[in-house]
C-alpha cells in the first residue's frame, strides 16, 4: 500500500508460477519419502538415488540408503547426501562408520553451505533452492542417520525430477521414471511402494555426484552465515578409498551390539508415538502455526515403531517435526507479520528440546553437567575418539600456516569445552631445544572434525615438535599425538624406527627460520646473501653492494639525488664514496667540465680538485668578468686578454697603435 497525500494505491503483485511456495520434498528417517507436490511413499531399498535434479540449472541432490545399523536386517536409513551445483559438490557421508562432511569437489564456488549447528547444515543453490541436512541419532546416540529436506525456488517449477517428483502443483506425474514413463500414484500403498519408479532413479548412468579421487579441493563452509577458515583436506583420498570398503570391516563397541525389541502392534505403536508427541511442549507450540504439522510424522513414527519395536525412534520423528516447523515459519513471511508472537516462540525453539539434558534460552541450549552438543544429546564423560590427525603429524610451513592441527574422529561437539593440552619443543640446528606447555580450546568443525590451535616461540628455530592430547574434563585424556612443523623447501625429514630427524637440503640456507636457495637474498635487506660455500645458517655479505647507515645499496647507486656520492664497494662498502667525474662545490654537485653559473672562467675539474672550482685555461677573469684569450677591452682595443701573461688584468697589445 502506497500513500501520496490523501490518495492510497493498492498494488497487487502476482507470480505466474507460485506453486513452489510453502512446498518441500524430502527423505526422512528410514526413509519416508515426500514429493514436492505432497505425495508420500516408502523407499526401503539400499542404493544411491537421485533425490532431486534440475537439469536446466545443473543442480542435483543424491542420497544413499543403507541398513540403519549393520546388525539390523531392517529398516533402511539415509546415510549420505551429496549436493551438486555445476562443478561444486558438498557431501555428508556417515555410511558404515565413515565420518565425512566436506567438499570432495570445488570448481565453480557456485553455492553456499552454512553450518547451523553440529548436526544441521543448509546448502543454498544459486537459484535460491535450499537443501536442509539434519543428522539424527538412532538406534544409539553414536549411530547417525540423515534427514534431507529440499525447499524449491521459482526456477524449479516444471524443471525437477528424481525421487522428489515433478514440481508443478499436481501429484499425477510425481512418479515419473527416468525414461519418462509415468506411474499412477493411486496404484501404490505403504506396503506396496512404487519400486519400479524409485529403482529407475538409482545412481548409474547419470553424471556422478559421488566422491572423485585425486587432488582434494578446498571450499568454505559458513558457520551460521559467517565465513570461516579453510579446512585441511589432505585426508580425503584415504577417506574416499575407504568409502568403497566392506561394511563388515567396521568395528562397533559393545554397547552397539544388536538389542532385541518386541514388535509392537499398530495400536501399541500409536499409543507410544502420540504420547511422545503430546508430551513435547515444543510440538504444542508448533501446532499454533500448523495444527496438522505432526500428522505425517506421527504416521511415520507409528510405522517405524511397529517395524523396529524401538520406542526411542520417536525422538528422531519429533526432531524432524520441530525442524520442519522452524523451516516453514522461516519461509512464510506472511505468517511472521501476522503472528509475530508465535513466530518468536517457534524461532526460540531449541534443537531437539535440548534432549532433556539442558535448558533452552532463545533457541540455544545450555547443557547440564556431562552433556554437550547443540542439543545436549551427547554424554561427554569420556574424551573424543581421535582416529587420526592431518598430514600424518607433519605440517609443512612452506605451503601452509601450520597454525592448527586437524583431528578426525568423533565426537567434536559444540558447548563441549574440550581442551588441547600441548607441550611445545622448539629445536635449533644443533639439537638443543626449549620446552613450554600451553593449553588451548579445541574448536569443532563438524561432529567428526576439530582442530587444536598451535602457537610458536618468538625465537628463531629449526623445527617445532608439538606433543598433545585432548580432554573434556582434565581427568580423562585421549592418546598422545605428535606433530612436527618444518619447511620442505629446504628441510627433509627421516623416520628411522620412530626416530624423527631433519636435515638441510643441499644448495640451501636456513637463516632466521626461513629457507633460501643458494644465491638468494634477504627480502628485507639485499646486502644479505645466502652463500652455502661460506655459511648455510647465517647471512653472507652480498658482493657489489654497500650497507650505509643501515640501508643497502647496489654498486653505482647514488645518494638520493646527489650523484657526487655513490655506492662504490671497491672503495668502501660501509660509507658513501666520491663518485668519479663529479665535483661537490659549495653544497652543489657538478659534472666534470661543467662551468660555474654565468662564469666560464671556472669549471669542475674532478682530477684537479673536486671541492673547489678550477680556473679554465685560455681565459682571463678581470674586474669580475670572464674573457676569452685574445678578447680586447671594449673601450681600449690596445688592451687584450692574455692569460699567459696575466689572467687577472688586461695586457697591452703590442700590435696595436695607441
Amino acid at each position: 500500500m502506497f500513500k501520496h497525500e490523501n490518495v492510497y494505491i493498492k498494488v497487487d503483485i502476482r507470480e505466474p508460477n507460485s506453486v513452489w511456495k510453502e512446498k518441500h520434498c524430502g527423505s526422512y528417517t528410514d526413509p519416508h519419502m515426500l514429493t514436492f507436490d505432497g505425495y508420500k511413499y516408502e523407499c526401503q531399498e539400499e542404493g544411491t538415488y537421485i533425490l532431486y535434479k534440475n537439469a536446466k540449472f545443473n543442480q542435483e541432490v543424491q542420497v544413499k540408503h543403507h541398513r540403519c545399523h549393520p546388525h539390523y536386517s531392517y529398516p533402511r536409513c539415509t546415510c549420505a547426501v551429496a549436493a551438486r551445483s555445476g562443478g561444486d559438490i558438498f557431501t555428508v557421508n556417515i555410511c558404515y562408520g565413515q565420518t565425512f562432511i566436506n567438499f570432495p569437489l570445488c570448481e565453480d564456488r557456485a553455492f553456499k553451505v552454512m553450518r547451523k549447528n553440529d548436526k544441521y547444515y543448509q546448502v543454498l543453490f544459486p537459484t535460491g533452492t535450499l537443501v536442509e541436512i539434519l543428522i539424527v541419532a538412532w538406534p544409539y546416540s553414536t549411530v547417525f542417520q540423515i534427514n534431507v529436506k529440499i525447499f524449491p525456488s521459482p526456477p524449479d517449477v516444471g524443471n525437477t525430477n528424481g525421487l522428489c517428483g515433478v514440481l508443478d502443483g499436481t501429484q499425477h506425474n510425481d512418479l515419473t521414471r527416468r525414461d519418462g514413463t509415468v506411474d499412477n500414484p493411486k496404484n501404490f500403498r505403504y506396503h506396496s511402494p512404487p519400486r519400479v519408479f524409485f529403482r529407475s532413479w538409482l545412481y548409474g548412468t547419470v553424471e556422478s555426484c559421488k566422491f572423485k579421487t585425486g587432488k582434494p579441493f578446498q571450499c568454505f563452509v559458513y558457520p551460521d552465515g559467517s565465513k570461516r577458515r579453510k579446512r585441511d583436506l589432505s585426508h580425503l583420498t584415504r577417506i574416499m578409498e575407504f568409502a568403497a570398503g566392506d561394511e563388515n570391516q567396521i568395528n562397533f563397541s559393545e554397547r552397539s551390539k544388536r538389542q532385541i525389541y518386541d514388535v509392537r502392534t499398530e495400536k501399541e505403536a500409536e499409543e507410544v508415538c502420540i504420547k511422545a508427541f503430546e508430551e513435547t511442549d515444543a510440538i504444542t507450540t508448533c501446532r499454533q502455526y500448523d495444527s496438522d504439522i505432526s500428522k505425517t510424522a506421527v504416521h511415520n513414527c507409528i510405522s517405524d515403531v511397529m517395524m523396529t519395536g524401538d520406542n526411542n525412534i520417536t525422538k528422531i520423528h519429533i526432531e524432524a517435526t520441530l525442524q520442519q516447523c522452524s523451516s516453514l515459519v522461516l519461509f512464510n513471511s506472511t505468517f511472521q507479520e501476522e503472528q509475530p508472537d508465535v513466530t518468536h516462540l517457534i524461532e526460540s525453539l531449541c534443537p531437539n528440546n535440548c534432549s532433556g539434558n539442558g535448558e533452552c534460552n532463545e533457541g540455544n541450549c545450555t547443557c547440564g553437567e556431562n552433556f554437550a552438543g547443540s542439543d545436549c544429546s551427547f554424554d561427554i564423560l569420556g574424551p573424543p575418539n581421535i582416529r587420526h590427525i592431518s598430514d600424518f603429524g607433519f605440517c609443512d610451513k612452506s605451503y601452509e600456516e601450520c597454525d592448527e592441527i586437524t583431528l578426525y574422529g568423533e565426537l567434536f561437539l559444540e558447548k563441549m569445552k574440550t581442551d588441547c593440552f600441548i607441550t611445545r619443543k622448539t629445536f635449533q640446528q644443533d639439537g638443543t631445544h626449549s620446552k613450554e606447555f600451553f593449553q588451548s580450546g579445541l574448536e569443532p568443525r563438524t561432529l567428526f572434525e576439530g582442530y587444536c590451535p598451535l602457537s610458536y616461540s618468538t625465537e628463531s628455530h629449526w623445527v617445532t615438535e608439538f606433543t598433545f592430547n585432548v580432554s573434556n574434563d582434565g581427568i580423562r585424556f585421549t592418546d598422545t599425538f605428535n606433530v612436527y612443523t618444518y619447511q620442505s623447501d629446504c628441510q627433509e625429514f627421516k623416520n628411522i624406527s620412530g626416530n624423527i630427524s631433519f636435515t638441510l637440503k643441499s644448495g640451501y640456507c636456513f637463516i632466521n627460520g626461513r629457507c633460501y636457495i643458494d644465491g638468494g637474498t634477504n627480502r628485507d635487506n639485499q646486502c644479505d646473501l645466502c652463500n652455502v660455500t661460506l655459511d648455510s645458517y647465517s647471512w653472507s655479505f652480498n658482493p657489489d653492494h654497500c650497507l650505509i647507515n643501515g640501508e643497502c645499496y647496489v654498486n653505482g647507486e647514488i645518494m638520493g639525488t646527489n650523484p657526487c656520492s655513490a655506492c662504490l664497494p671497491s672503495m668502501d662498502k660501509w660509507n658513501w664514496s666520491n663518485n668519479p667525474g663529479y665535483c661537490y662545490i659549495d653544497g652543489i654537485c657538478y659534472f666534470d667540465d661543467q662551468f660555474q653559473l654565468n662564469n666560464d672562467c671556472y669549471k669542475c675539474n674532478y682530477t684537479r680538485n673536486r671541492t673547489e672550482w678550477t680556473f679554465n685555461e685560455g681565459h682571463c677573469f678581470i674586474d669580475d668578468q670572464c674573457y676569452k684569450a685574445g678578447e680586447s677591452h671594449q673601450k681600449t682595443k690596445c688592451m687584450t686578454c692574455d692569460p699567459d701573461h696575466n689572467r687577472n688584468n688586461w695586457t697591452l697589445n703590442t700590435g696595436k697603435m695607441i
